[in-house]
C-alpha cells in the first residue's frame, strides 16, 4: 500500500499569485474588465490583459491623481463585481504583505497573520465607502484593513449596566461633617 505524501498547504500570497497570473489572461476576465470603462477610456480594445488595469490603478507606480481616480472607480464597482474585488485585492498585495509582517509578533505565524489580513481586505475592500472616501484610496483601504484586522475586536466595548428604576430617585447620603 502507497501513501500520497500530503504536501502542506501554499502560502496565501503563492495562491493568490497563482490565480492572478491564470486569471489575468483569462479571456472572459479580460472582456468583463473591457466593459467597466474606468476613466471613460474604451478598454474593449486596449486591454490584453487585467495586468493593463492593474498598472491603470497606479501598481507599481508612483501615485497621480488620475491613478487614484482609476482605483476609486474599481472600488465602487466592487461592491457588486467579485472581479473587480480580486483587481483591487491584487492591486494591495505589497501593502497587505507589509502590514502583516509588521503586525506579526513574536510566538505568531506570519501566515496565519496574513490570511486574517487577506480575510478582511476582502470584506473592507467589498464594503470600502468609496462615496465619502474617495481620495487617497488604497492607503484608505490599507487603513481599514488594519483597523478591521487588528484594532477593532480591543476597541472599548459599550455596555450595560442594569439599575432599578427606584435608584434614580433616591437622594445621596449627606457628608459626615470631620
Amino acid at each position: 500500500m502507497t501513501t500520497t505524501p500530503i504536501r502542506p498547504p501554499r502560502h496565501i500570497l503563492v495562491r493568490l499569485q497563482r490565480d492572478w497570473d491564470r486569471l489575468a489572461r483569462s479571456r472572459g476576465a479580460v472582456q468583463r474588465a473591457g466593459r467597466w470603462n474606468l476613466l471613460g477610456l474604451d478598454h474593449a480594445r486596449t486591454l490584453t490583459s487585467l495586468d493593463d488595469v492593474l498598472a491603470q490603478t497606479g501598481y507599481g507606480a508612483m501615485l497621480t491623481p488620475a491613478n487614484d481616480a482609476a482605483l476609486a472607480d474599481l472600488v465602487r464597482l466592487a461592491a457588486t463585481d467579485q472581479l473587480a474585488a480580486r483587481v483591487v485585492l491584487q492591486r494591495l498585495l505589497p501593502g497587505i504583505s507589509s502590514l502583516a509582517r509588521r503586525r506579526t509578533h513574536a510566538g505568531q505565524s506570519r501566515h496565519e497573520v496574513l490570511d486574517e489580513v487577506v480575510a478582511s481586505a476582502w470584506t473592507v475592500i467589498r464594503t470600502y465607502p468609496i462615496d465619502r472616501r474617495s481620495s487617497y484610496v488604497a492607503a484608505g483601504l490599507l487603513r481599514d484593513i488594519d483597523y478591521q484586522t487588528f484594532r477593532r475586536a480591543t476597541r472599548r466595548l459599550a455596555t450595560f449596566v442594569p439599575h432599578p428604576q427606584h435608584t434614580f430617585d433616591l437622594q445621596a447620603a449627606p457628608e459626615p461633617d470631620p
